[in-house]
């Protein structure tokens, strides 16, 4: 039994550090969205991105987080800004 040395999954950073690299973006530029607040949205934040949560109840309080309850309204938030 051999105990892995890193470990990718959410909420890890790696992901998104190659996202960055690879398109050449900059972490402030991405935008993570998911359905939970503990591994896609804390990802985000650990990554110095902005995140949209899709849920129905807005229990989160951060300047880098918006809740939205589906990918529709998301979709129309992003195209009106």
């Amino acid at each position: 039994h051999k105990i892995p040395n890193f470990i990718v999954g959410k909420p890890n950073t790696y992901i998104l550090s190659k996202i960055a690299q690879a398109y050449g973006v900059e972490s402030h530029e991405i935008l993570v969205v998911g359905d939970s607040y503990d591994s896609d949205i804390k990802m985000a934040l650990n990554y110095n991105s902005k995140g949209f949560l899709i849920s129905s109840q807005d229990n989160v309080s951060h300047y880098n987080v918006l809740v939205m309850e589906n990918l529709q309204k998301i979709l129309r938030y992003v195209k009106e800004h």
